[in-house]
């Protein structure tokens, strides 16, 4: 119940917080069928959120396993089907847990369920498909070994950005084509399976996003790449609009703009200071992180209703006086 809430509000927050979200291919993710969302990781917990309200059924997410260290933070976060998945540099000892990972993950594709896993491991606010982990791969070749999930697919999912520092922006989800058990019935028991799983995931990857290994947020030309995105996006839609995008532009044609109202959160008078208080609290909080959008959009929707108590508090306040 507390994931169907939370996704319902989440959606409707981000309706407002984005400009515009593209979806392609979302006829790919198939129905009764276990699932394995492989996805780029440029834009922390954001990734997983903006998937998860774009498909109807429930999204189970794999999450970095410090972030379940306070019981609290922990309950809410298996609450909105999130499951901790360690790294060695968060112990050896933690490390072990990931088996009970692997059991809960191989239970939910016995379910026809879909987990969601980033192909990247970490975080880095960029436009660059840095290379692949292991875990889709081991995911996929555990599903793939018992007769009740050998019908699990992974879905290649691309996620572009135009920047990532507040709202306003757009962004495009790209889902894939799946991979199955039989586009790798050859290798499975080979040595190689790793290193050619991998390779193939990558090509998919590679396919449904813009990359640009010398874009940097907040730097002109990044500014520039956000203003040729919304001059292709009044003409062009869906995997028209990604194709424009990934042919990149001409830097000396284009002139860098900024809209004088750059989201719907900043169209009414009303929200702009909580906007602003919410923009320089999550600046405090996440100076030298990628976690900027995340914190941001949290406490805008967190602390919406305190904004509007105080509103109501003062606006009988001056009725009291007046």
């Amino acid at each position: 119940m507390f994931y169907y809430i939370t996704r319902y509000i989440f959606k409707k927050a981000f309706s407002v917080f984005y400009q515009k979200v593209t979806v392609i291919g979302k006829e790919n993710v198939l129905a009764n069928t276990p699932i394995i969302l492989a996805i780029n990781h440029p834009n922390s917990f954001m990734d997983a959120m903006i998937v998860a309200v774009n498909l109807d059924e429930p999204v189970n997410s794999l999450t970095r396993g410090d972030a379940f260290k306070n019981k609290i933070a922990a309950g809410i976060l298996r609450a909105s089907h999130m499951i901790p998945v360690y790294r060695l540099s968060e112990g050896i000892e933690n490390v072990s847990k990931n088996l009970e990972t692997f059991q809960v993950c191989q239970s939910i594709f016995n379910a026809n369920g879909t987990v969601l896993i980033f192909v990247e491991g970490l975080c880095i606010n960029n436009w660059k498909l840095r290379p692949l982990k292991k875990g889709v791969m081991r995911l996929a070749q555990q599903a793939w070994q018992y007769e009740n999930t050998m019908h699990t697919v992974v879905i290649p999912v691309g996620l572009t950005y135009q920047h990532y520092k507040g709202a306003g922006k757009s962004m495009i989800i790209n889902f894939g084509s799946p991979l199955s058990r039989n586009d790798f019935i050859e290798i499975l028991d080979q040595p190689n399976f790793s290193s050619q799983f991998n390779r193939q995931l990558r090509s998919s990857l590679e396919e449904l996003i813009f990359t640009d290994d010398e874009l940097v947020d907040g730097s002109i030309r990044q500014q520039k790449f956000i203003t040729n995105w919304n001059n292709l996006e009044k003409k062009y839609n869906g995997v028209e609009l990604l194709s424009k995008i990934k042919q990149g532009f001409n830097e000396k044609e284009i002139k860098p703009t900024k809209k004088f109202i750059p989201s719907a959160i900043h169209a009414s008078i009303i929200l702009i200071p909580h906007y602003w208080i919410c923009s320089f609290l999550t600046g405090k909080f996440t100076k030298g992180t990628v976690h900027y959008d995340s914190v941001l959009f949290g406490l805008l929707v967190f602390l919406l209703p305190f904004y509007v108590l105080i509103l109501i508090g003062i606006y009988f306040l001056i009725r009291h006086f007046v």
